[in-house]
């Protein structure tokens, strides 16, 4: 990042800035930042620090400057705020726990791995209170290859770290025991884990994809962090349940640096938060919904603002606020200048770029695509500009250079006094982002992924055990924790629950001829019976598959070449943001094409997911080699819609 950073050595003030920061507590104020420069400055200050946590007003503010501080460290994590309100449990997925853990456990290991750590979190997640950081310290479980151990405990001990227990291992936050072999999905990891044991000696640890259960790579030891934020619920060795007494300022290390987009901003909205959450408790005391301890969630705006002015500050603003809760110890400003939008007018970016070369002025050009950058600096050098593409962000610029890489910034900035100037996409073409997919219709079996898309008396297909009715959700203790469960009616008014954090196991029914289906009995015969047909039915049509490849095996096809330059610009003008499944399946397609495999491929999605874009895709890449391609579709209306 030195061409990034290369700049601020010569900054008015900097290197005040940051001896002051390393002489210990207290807040440095900067003022004159701009929202798109803050990130660059911060990434600059945190070169010093092994953890850095970039503060924002609110959540959307956080996720922007999440957003820009990834620019410089793509490996930057976001901490989410938590409801304390409404929250109850992260029914429609783990994903908001998963990421507070993720940075948790990073702080936790930093030292160990020696690796620096950006976070980026908002107010509220600031002020909510946790478990002492050492619960999750003691917490966590260490398997070593080699190692002696009792395979019936550690799955005791991964129920109290928060782990629940399944047949197979299929999402983040689960185990499986078969036989001498654990399956884990540690909340905190991309792929799942199988530790394989001789007797009680751990013979083998690898992670897996979960989706062909293929190896991926060969580990030393497993260290699993808990998959809940409070693990081991149960009486501690006092006899009294664990109290929330942390914040995420107290799980940073002593050394860390602390950066606050706005303070006076952060400092009242940790004042409305306080207040909001206060009224809503006094509510529920009187209601007697909570007691007195479970009321403690959240500290005050001023124990807030302490715990800031113990640690090593600094606070970026546009403007001197004057905020008297913070001990600001040293105030600078520094100069920086917004950059003006191009709207898409290349002639007017030529000629700002001339004459900043004239003034030997560094410029940097971020673009989202590679391929657009690099059709960038070749435009720009046919206008007789010094400009080139590089993936080498370390590379010094020297005056009247223009670097052109790929990146992404919400917006530019310049420093007029020290020569820099970094333009964005969004500065040149405007503010054009891909739209994300409109959700799934409701034809066909809906996967379920929050209990508000359920009313009571909807019909619901569970995997094991066929068709029931939804009764609604349901509090039920279990092990001394209570927990949400789905309760669901079959024939003969038995229930079946089903814990709500597991609402894979569930489908919506829809049927397309909209009579009322017949309700399974639990425990029957019925559903296993529908489900041997089906079974045979899979069997005869995967037989004459196998034929039918096989024949196809004897023969090539047409072998196409990889894709070009004008293939990789056509893509980058779809509109949408593409989803994983698709972009696998687009990736599967074109292998297809360029091996003399002939192409024989289904594509499956629901309406509106993209399988449209696949297939437009491959027909661009056939009409490159001359090839015709032809595109049926069902009804006149369809084929007019696709042809236009």
């Amino acid at each position: 990042m030195k061409a990034f950073l290369q700049p601020l050595a010569d900054l008015a003030g900097y290197d005040d800035i940051c001896r002051q920061l390393r002489s210990g507590r207290g807040v440095i104020e900067v003022t004159g930042c701009l929202e798109s420069q803050k990130a660059h400055l911060a990434a600059g200050l945190a070169e010093n620090y092994s953890v850095t946590l970039l503060i924002a007003e609110n959540d959307l503010k956080a996720r922007t400057l999440f957003e820009d501080c990834r620019l410089y460290d793509p490996d930057a994590l976001y901490y989410p705020r938590k409801d304390l309100i409404f929250y109850q449990a992260d029914i429609s997925g783990n994903l908001l726990t998963k990421q507070r853990l993720q940075v948790i456990k990073a702080i936790s290991e930093q030292k160990k791995k020696q690796k620096k750590i950006t976070i980026v979190t908002s107010t509220g997640g600031c002020t909510d209170l946790l478990l002492p950081f050492r619960v999750f310290e003691n917490n966590r479980l260490t398997i070593n290859g080699g190692a002696h151990m009792d395979l019936q405990e550690i799955s005791r001990r991964l129920a109290r770290m928060g782990y629940e227990r399944y047949g197979a291992v299929e999402a983040s936050g689960q185990f499986a025991i078969r036989g001498d072999i654990l399956d884990i999905y540690p909340l905190t990891e991309e792929l799942p884990w199988r530790i394989e044991f001789w007797d009680d000696e751990v013979d083998s640890i690898r992670s897996f994809d979960p989706q062909t259960q293929r190896s991926v790579e060969n580990l030393e030891e497993a260290v699993i962090f808990p998959a809940t934020e409070e693990p081991g619920r149960e009486e501690d060795e006092t006899g009294f349940f664990r109290r929330l007494t942390d914040t995420l300022l107290d799980y940073l290390p002593a050394s860390s640096l602390v950066i606050l987009d706005e303070p006076s901003r952060i400092l009242e909205n940790a004042g409305a938060l306080f207040r909001e959450y206060s009224e809503a408790m006094k509510h529920r005391l009187e209601e007697k919904q909570i007691t007195a301890a479970g009321a403690q969630r959240m500290i005050t705006p001023e124990m807030f603002a302490a715990g800031l002015n113990r640690r090593c500050c600094a606070a970026l603003s546009l403007m001197d606020h004057s905020e008297k809760r913070l001990d600001i110890t040293e105030k600078h400003t520094i100069l920086a200048r917004s950059v003006g939008s191009y709207n898409n007018q290349f002639p007017m970016l030529v000629k700002d770029l001339k004459r900043l070369k004239r003034d030997r002025f560094r410029v940097i050009l971020l673009s989202s695509s590679r391929t657009r950058a690099e059709r960038l600096a070749k435009e720009l050098q046919a206008e007789e500009l010094n400009a080139f593409y590089s993936e080498d962000k370390d590379r010094l610029l020297q005056p009247g250079e223009i670097l052109v890489t790929q990146g992404y910034a919400k917006h530019g900035f310049e420093y007029p006094m020290q020569k820099f100037v970094l333009i964005t996409e969004t500065d040149i073409f405007g503010a054009v982002q891909k739209k994300k997919r409109r959700k799934k219709s409701e034809h066909g079996g809906q996967q379920i992924r929050n209990f508000q898309e359920l009313s009571v008396g909807d019909i619901v297909v569970h995997e094991s055990h066929g068709m029931g009715i939804y009764r609604g959700i349901e509090k039920v203790e279990v092990d001394h924790v209570t927990k949400d469960f789905v309760r669901i009616e079959y024939a003969g008014g038995s229930s079946l629950y089903v814990l709500a954090t597991s609402l894979d196991a569930l489908q919506k029914y829809s049927g397309g001829d909209g009579k009322h289906p017949k309700i399974n009995k639990l425990g029957g015969n019925e559903w296993n019976r529908t489900r041997a047909r089906v079974r045979t039915a899979v069997k005869d049509i995967a037989a004459d598959l196998v034929r039918l490849y096989a024949a196809r095996e004897q023969k090539s096809g047409y072998v196409y070449g990889p894709d070009t330059v004008w293939q990789r610009e056509f893509e980058e003008m779809f509109p949408y943001e593409e989803t994983e499944d698709q972009l696998a399946a687009i990736e599967d397609t074109k292998r297809d094409m360029e091996s003399p495999k002939i192409m024989d491929r289904l594509i499956c999605g629901d309406v509106g997911y993209g399988k449209t874009e696949i297939a437009i895709r491959a027909a661009f890449k056939a009409v490159q080699e001359n090839k015709q391609v032809i595109l049926l579709c069902p009804t006149t209306i369809l084929a007019q819609q696709h042809y236009n």
